[in-house]
C-alpha cells in the first residue's frame, strides 16, 4: 500500500484550485482559476488521454503489489506443488504390491521364518527385479531369471532366522528390491517381530568370589521360561563339563543324554525350586521360573575353578508349544546350563604390586636385559597350621629368575603369618618369552610348603626378557 501511495503521488498532477475558507460561512468556495496564455480563465483539468494513461500505470502497479503480497503472506497448501518425472512414449513395465511389510509376531531365538509378498507387473512389458542391499537373508523364489512377465504375479520370499543363539527381542529387518519400473525402482521390503528364549538365565552363570578352600557356601541365579506351562524340573546337577551352551532353541535330542555321560563335580551341589509367582508375572512373555542354588562342598582345591550347572525339566509333557510353529521340545526334555565359577582361596595367598588377582597370576611383562629387573610378592598363611608353613623354592621358569624368600612375620596378633618373595632378573640374562602366548608358555614359581593341607604353590609369572 505505501508502494502504492508513492506512485500515485508521483503521477497526479498538483491541484488547480485554492482553498477559502471562512470561519462565519458555513460553505467553503473553491476558485479554479488558471493562467493560461496571459490570460486568467476556468481550468478544465487533465484531458481524457492522460487520465486514462495514470489510470492504466496505476492498475498495473497494484495489481503487481497484490500479487506480490500474496505470494508472500498466503502460506504453502500441500498438495500444490508437484514432481513431474520425465518418461518415455515406449512401453514399460508397472509394478503393483499389495504389502511391503510383515510383522512374525513372537518367535522363538533360533526359529526360522518365511513370509511371501506378491510382486504384480501390470505394464506392457516384462518386469525385472534383483536383490539390493538387505539386513536379513532375502530370496527372490518363484521367478525365472526374475524376471515378471506383463499380467504375472510372483513372490519375493524373505527367510527369517531369529538371531541364533543370541538374548530375546524386538527386531525388524528390512531386504531393498531393485526393478526396472521407471516410476518404482525400487521397494523396500521389510519383516519385524519379537524373539524369546525357552529358557532365560539371570545372571548368565553362578560365580562364587573368594571361596575358603575349607567353607560351605552357596551362590543362586534365576532360570525365566517361555513354554506353555510352568516348567517341571526332572534332574539338577553340577557336572565337571565347562562347555556352557547358553539359550539352545536348536537342541539335540541326544544333548540331555550326552551331558549326563560327564561325571558329577564333587565340589558342588544344587538344587532348583519355583520362582516367586509375583516375580515371573513381571517379566514380559514369562510362564514360568527356577531359582537354582548352588553349594560348596569343602575342601576345594585352590585356585580358579569352572563347572556347569545342568538342570533338565519339561513343560508338564507338552511337546509342542503353542507360541511356536516349528520348536519340538526335544527328548529327555529341555537343558539348561550355566556356568559355575569359583576362585578358590586356600590356607596360602599371594598378594603384592604385580600380583594379578583376577587372573591369579604375576605379571612382570617385557624385561630389557641390559637393565634387569626386581619386585617383591608376598605369600600368607592362616588357619590352624600357619605355623607349620616354611616355603622353600623348587622350580623356577625361566630359569634365570631369581627368588629369595624372607623371614616370617605375625600380622593381626599372629593370625596370619607373612612371608616376603623377592624376585629379581638379573641384567645379562638370556632372552626367553613366557608371556602365556602361543609363542611361549607362563613362566612359574613352584614352592613347596610345608602345609598338610597344601603342600604345594605353584604360582604363574607372566615375564619375556628381550635385548
Amino acid at each position: 500500500m505505501l508502494l502504492m501511495g508513492l506512485l500515485v503521488t508521483a503521477v497526479m498532477p498538483a491541484p488547480s484550485w485554492v482553498v477559502h475558507a471562512s470561519r462565519s460561512s458555513e460553505h467553503v468556495q473553491r476558485t479554479p482559476w488558471v493562467k493560461v496564455k496571459g490570460e486568467w480563465g476556468m481550468n478544465r483539468g487533465p484531458s481524457a488521454r492522460m487520465v486514462a494513461g495514470v489510470a492504466a500505470l496505476i492498475g498495473a502497479t497494484i495489481g503487481a503489489a497484490t500479487a506480490t503480497s500474496e505470494l508472500l503472506l498466503r502460506p504453502l497448501q500441500l498438495g500444490e506443488m508437484g514432481i513431474v518425472t520425465m518418461l518415455s512414449d515406449g512401453p514399460a513395465p508397472k509394478l503393483v504390491t499389495s504389502e511391503i511389510s510383515f510383522n512374525f509376531g513372537r518367535m522363538a531365538v533360533g526359529d526360522k521364518g518365511t513370509h511371501e509378498f506378491p510382486f504384480t507387473n501390470t505394464g506392457d512389458v516384462p518386469l525385472e527385479l534383483s536383490k539390493g542391499a538387505t539386513s536379513c537373508k532375502c530370496t527372490i523364489s518363484g521367478l525365472e531369471e526374475t524376471l515378471i512377465a506383463p499380467g504375472e504375479t510372483a513372490n519375493v520370499k524373505l527367510e527369517w532366522t531369529a538371531n541364533p543363539g543370541g538374548p530375546g527381542g524386538d527386531f525388524r529387518q528390512t531386504a531393498l528390491i531393485l526393478t526396472n519400473d521407471p516410476l518404482r525402482p525400487e521397494v523396500t521390503l521389510s519383516i519385524e517381530g519379537k524373539t524369546f528364549t525357552m529358557w532365560d538365565p539371570y545372571p548368565q552363570g553362578v560365580t562364587f568370589t573368594d571361596l575358603q578352600a575349607d567353607a560351605v557356601a552357596s551362590a543362586t541365579a534365576r532360570i525365566m521360561t517361555f513354554g506353555d506351562n510352568p516348567p517341571v524340573v526332572t534332574s539338577i546337577r553340577v557336572s565337571q563339563e565347562s562347555n556352557v551352551v547358553v539359550n539352545p532353541v536348536d537342541q539335540g535330542e541326544n544333548e540331555v543324554a550326552e551331558a549326563a555321560e560327564i561325571p558329577d563335580s564333587p565340589y558342588f551341589t544344587a538344587k532348583a525350586e519355583p520362582l516367586d509367582e509375583a516375580l515371573v508375572a513381571s517379566i514380559p512373555g514369562a510362564t514360568g521360573g527356577l531359582l537354582v542354588t548352588v553349594t560348596s562342598v569343602p575342601p576345594l582345591p585352590p585356585g580358579p575353578m569352572t563347572n556347569q550347572l545342568e538342570v533338565v525339566f519339561t513343560f508338564n509333557g507338552s511337546g509342542l508349544s503353542s507360541v511356536l510353529s516349528s520348536v519340538k521340545e526335544p527328548e529327555g526334555g529341555w537343558i539348561a546350563k550355566l556356568g559355575v565359577k569359583a576362585n578358590v582361596v586356600g590356607p596360602l595367598a599371594v598378594a603384592g604390586a604385580v600380583w594379578d588377582a583376577a587372573n591369579e597370576l604375576v605379571r612382570i611383562g617385557p624385561v630389557s636385559t641390559v637393565t634387569g629387573y626386581q619386585t617383591k610378592l608376598f605369600v600368607t598363611a592362616k588357619g590352624e597350621h600357619r605355623n607349620a608353613v616354611k616355603p622353600r623354592v623348587i622350580e623356577r621358569v625361566p630359569e634365570s629368575m631369581q627368588v629369595e624368600i624372607g623371614e616370617a612375620a605375625a600380622i593381626g596378633d599372629g593370625v596370619v603369618v607373612r612371608f616376603p618373595l623377592s624376585i629379581s632378573i638379573p641384567a645379562g640374562s638370556p632372552t626367553c618369552n613366557h608371556l602365556g602366548s602361543q609363542q611361549g608358555k607362563l613362566g612359574r614359581i613352584v614352592l613347596e610348603t610345608g602345609h598338610p593341607d597344601m603342600p604345594q604353590l605353584t604360582i604363574p609369572v607372566r615375564v619375556a626378557v628381550s635385548p
